[in-house]
C-alpha cells in the first residue's frame, strides 16, 4: 500500500518525518520494507528523522539501505534517529 501511494513521488522527496507508534506497540510499521519505499522516494540527499532509537528502528534503517546517526532528543525524549540517503 506504501509503495502505490508513494511511487509517483520516486526519488524527489527531501524529507520524511516519521513518526510512528514504537516499534513495541507497531512492528509492522517498522518492516525493511517500508524503510525501503521510503529511502526509495527520498531524492538523493533526502533525510528521514524520526523520535525511535529502538534496535528495530535502526536495523530496519540500515538494511534499507540508510546510513543513520543518533541524535539528542527532545525534551523528554533522550535520543531520536536521522538517516540519510
Amino acid at each position: 500500500m506504501v509503495t502505490l501511494l508513494l511511487a509517483p513521488l520516486m526519488d524527489c522527496m527531501t524529507s520524511f518525518f516519521f513518526d510512528a507508534f514504537a516499534p513495541s506497540a507497531q512492528p509492522e510499521l517498522w518492516s525493511e520494507n517500508i524503510f525501503r519505499t521510503l529511502f526509495n522516494a527520498l531524492n538523493t540527499c533526502g533525510i528521514l528523522v524520526t523520535y525511535s532509537s529502538a534496535g528495530l528502528a535502526k536495523r530496519s534503517l540500515v538494511s534499507a539501505g540508510f546510513k543513520i546517526e543518533r541524535l539528542k532528543g527532545p525534551p523528554g525524549k533522550k535520543h531520536m534517529l536521522r538517516g540519510t540517503k
